[in-house]
C-alpha cells in the first residue's frame, strides 16, 4: 500500500476536493509503480484538540457522496468510500510540539496531554504505549539548538519504532539532512500547509508499505510494520522546488 504519512486536514480545506484528489494521487503513484490498482493510506497527524477522525468515524462531517466505515478489529483506522469507486484507508495519529520546539509525531494512536514535554519523555511514552514515533523535518526546525537536541535524541532512541519524517515541502535541491544519511529509516509524508491550495497535496509524497494490511486492522498492522522496521523502505512521489516553496512560505504569512 502506498502512505501519505503526514496528513493534516485543516480547517479551512474543502474536503470534497482533499479526498478525491489524495485518493487519485494515490492511484496515479500506484499505476507509475505498476501497481494494480489499490486504496492507498493517509495517516492523520492531527494536533492536540482536533477532532477530524472522531468526526469521520461518526458519520460527520463527509463530504456528499463519501462514507467512512470502521474495521471490526480496529478504533484507529477508518475505510472511506467515495464516488466512482474511490476508497482510503485513513489511520489515526497526533502530532505534538515538545518543550524544546520539535514536533513529533505519534502513529496510529490519539494520546492525550504529551505536547510542550521534553522530546525524550514524549519519545518513552509512545513507546511505552506501542505507539511509533516520528521526527519529522520541517524548514528552520532542525537546525541551531534544536538541531543539537534531535540529534542527541536519536542517539539516546537508537531503537526500532523512532524514525525520521520527511516532507513534500522541503525543496529538491536541497541539501539532504545529515540525520537522514546513516540514521533511522524515513518516513515521507505531504504535510499539507493551512492554505487553500494544499488541499490537493494529500497522496502526492509517501512511503510504500510492503506489509499486508488486513481489512480488519489496518492500523493495528501498520503499527506492528513500523515497530520493527531496521531499513529504508521505498519512497513515492517527489518533492516540491524551490520557487514552489517560495511562493507556498509567501501565502502561509500573508494568511
Amino acid at each position: 500500500m502506498l502512505i501519505d504519512a503526514h496528513v493534516h486536514i485543516h480547517p479551512g480545506f474543502d474536503r470534497a476536493v482533499f479526498l478525491q484528489s489524495a485518493a487519485d494521487n494515490l492511484a496515479r503513484a500506484g499505476a507509475a509503480r505498476g501497481h494494480p490498482p489499490a486504496p492507498g493510506g493517509l495517516i492523520l497527524t492531527e494536533i492536540p484538540g482536533a477532532d477530524v477522525f472522531d468526526a469521520f468515524a461518526a458519520g460527520r462531517g463527509l463530504p456528499r457522496g463519501w462514507r467512512a466505515q470502521a474495521p471490526s478489529q480496529d478504533p484507529e483506522a477508518l475505510w472511506l468510500q467515495g464516488p466512482e469507486g474511490r476508497e482510503l484507508l485513513l489511520v489515526s495519529g497526533r502530532q505534538f510540539v515538545s518543550a524544546e520546539g520539535l514536533e513529533i509525531l505519534a502513529v496510529g494512536g490519539r494520546p492525550e496531554g504529551l505536547g510542550g514535554q521534553p522530546a525524550a519523555e514524549i519519545l518513552a511514552r509512545l513507546g511505552g504505549m506501542g505507539l511509533p514515533a516520528v521526527l519529522p523535518w520541517g524548514a528552520g526546525k532542525w537546525i541551531g539548538e534544536r538541531g543539537r537536541v534531535l540529534r542527541a535524541l536519536l542517539d539516546a532512541a537508537a531503537r526500532p519504532g523512532v524514525l525520521l519524517g520527511d516532507n513534500a515541502g522541503r525543496p529538491f535541491g536541497w541539501p539532504k539532512p545529515g540525520c537522514f544519511r546513516g540514521g533511522p529509516p524515513v518516513l515521507p509524508g505531504t504535510d499539507p500547509l493551512p492554505i487553500a491550495a494544499a488541499a490537493q497535496d494529500a497522496g502526492r509524497y509517501g512511503v510504500v508499505c510492503d506489509q499486508p494490511l488486513p481489512r480488519a486492522r489496518p492500523a493495528a498492522a501498520l503499527r506492528d510494520w513500523l515497530l520493527r522496521l531496521t531499513v529504508q523502505p521505498p519512497v513515492f512521489g517527489r518533492r516540491c522546488g524551490p520557487v514552489a516553496f517560495a511562493h507556498r512560505q509567501v501565502m502561509l504569512r500573508a494568511g
